[in-house]
């Protein structure tokens, strides 16, 4: 039995979750043409990305995809522990940020995807060796492929 590739992916619109994971699963088999089975696991906003880290830190995934923007909570997403919504309210826009902040505090590693609508110009001091960056209104799969291949998948 061969161990998965494990991606956790941060993203809030369910139509943009569905359509990335797709092209994440095609580029894995298709493109990098590996022998691992890959598996996605979704996290749809802030709060559930804290809940999932702070259960298990150490059990980092093989990567992450972050959208940059993300609510704080979705009401149908049960937490292991209930979160009050912070005050004054965290800024949507960085929220894959704070998110990426909490894995490289844990790991400078890991590799990470950040995956946005965005023109945001990220902070130098996030954007390293092992931190990529796609525009979700681009074709992907070259990109996607080129990710793999730069983290050393």
């Amino acid at each position: 039995m061969n161990q998965r590739f494990h991606i956790v992916l941060v993203e809030d619109d369910p139509a943009q979750e569905k359509d990335l994971k797709n092209e994440l699963e095609t580029v894995w088999r298709n493109v990098c043409r590996r022998e691992r089975d890959i598996i996605v696991e979704t996290l749809t906003c802030e709060a559930e990305f804290l809940d999932r880290f702070e259960a298990a830190p150490e059990k980092m995934p093989d990567m992450f995809v972050l959208d940059l923007m993300l609510e704080w909570r979705q009401p149908w997403v049960k937490l292991k522990r209930e979160r009050e919504f912070p005050s004054p309210p965290p800024e949507m826009d960085e929220a894959g940020i704070r998110c990426l902040k909490l894995i490289r505090k844990h790991s400078g590693k890991t590799p990470v995807l950040i995956w946005t609508m965005t023109n945001k110009q990220l902070p130098p001091r996030i954007m390293d060796k092992c931190t990529f960056y796609l525009r979700k209104d681009r074709a992907v799969d070259g990109d996607l492929a080129d990710v793999f291949r730069r983290a050393k998948f």
